[in-house]
This record gives structure tokens, C-alpha cells and sequence, in this order.
């Protein structure tokens, strides 16, 4: 089989290898963005409205998500 028919071979293994090899790639890109995003940000994200702006959503999603737990029937 010559290589320009394994590429083109719609094999689940190469799907997986070339999913596996894209996921690598995107991850540490995305986060060296998601990094030098908060650093170009810090002044803004300090501000008092922010801050507590951010604490206001952690906690009603904690809340949330303990009410769920607790009130989920086993």
C-alpha cells in the first residue's frame, strides 16, 4: 500500500492517531493564549468590581452545584 493510500484510508486508527496528534498540538497553544491573555488582562482583573464579580459566580456555582448533590435521590 503505498503511503497516499494509507493517508487517504478512512481507518479508525489513523482517525484516533491523527485526533491524538491534533489534541497535543491545540492544548499547549491554547493555554500559552488562555496565559498570555491573563497577563495582558491583570490590571482588569484586579479591579474590586471584578473581583467580586468573580467570587459572586464561584460561589452561586458551589451552591448550585452542593444543592444538586444534595438533593440528588440514590
Amino acid at each position: 500500500m503505498s503511503r497516499a493510500n494509507l493517508l487517504r484510508c478512512p481507518c479508525p486508527l489513523w482517525m484516533g492517531v491523527a485526533l491524538a496528534g491534533m489534541h497535543n498540538l491545540l492544548g499547549p497553544v491554547w493555554f500559552t493564549l488562555i496565559i498570555f491573555g491573563t497577563h495582558i488582562a491583570r490590571q482588569w482583573l484586579r479591579t474590586p468590581r471584578i473581583t467580586r464579580a468573580t467570587d459572586t459566580i464561584t460561589g452561586v456555582a458551589l451552591v448550585c452545584f452542593g444543592t444538586t448533590l444534595a438533593l440528588d435521590a440514590h
